[in-house]
């Protein structure tokens, strides 16, 4: 995990993605591999504890948000706590993805659904999931 200040630091330069999307796109050309958003995932079990459950990409703040409000409102709809679930945890951050991974988040985003894919949610466009027992690292800058 980041110190605090590169932490700082790291909170400081999405911001100013966020708000300079000039700014992202020079970043993005200079940088192999490109930098996404990640939240991590925590799944809690009533009498087994908690274990993480992967962690979600996004390309910019908004689509964050987007999903998780949507994930929440679709999965968190009981009036208590269900015995299993999975909630975001911590906050989100800089990571660096491949290529690759990069083109299928631009893919989701522009998924058109039909009835074919049921289940298929409408937040989904707005991010893919990791792999179900990692957390993305944060990027921390060049070695």
């Amino acid at each position: 995990m980041a110190d605090e200040s590169t932490q700082r630091q790291a909170d400081k330069i999405m911001d100013a993605l966020e708000g300079k999307p000039e700014l992202r796109e020079e970043l993005e050309r200079r940088m192999q591999p490109r930098l996404v958003i990640a939240q991590n995932w925590l799944e809690r079990e009533r009498g087994w504890g908690n274990r993480p459950d992967g962690h979600t990409l996004h390309l910019t703040k908004e689509d964050h948000k987007a999903y998780v409000d949507g994930y929440v409102a679709t999965h968190h709809t009981a009036p208590t706590a269900p015995d299993e679930y999975t909630a975001p945890e911590g906050k989100p951050r800089l990571v660096k993805v491949t290529e690759a991974v990069y083109q299928r988040l631009l893919e989701a985003k522009d998924k058109e659904v039909s009835e074919d894919d049921y289940p298929y949610y409408d937040y989904q466009r707005f991010g893919i999931w990791g792999h179900h027992t990692q957390w993305a690292k944060p990027y921390e800058g060049e070695a």
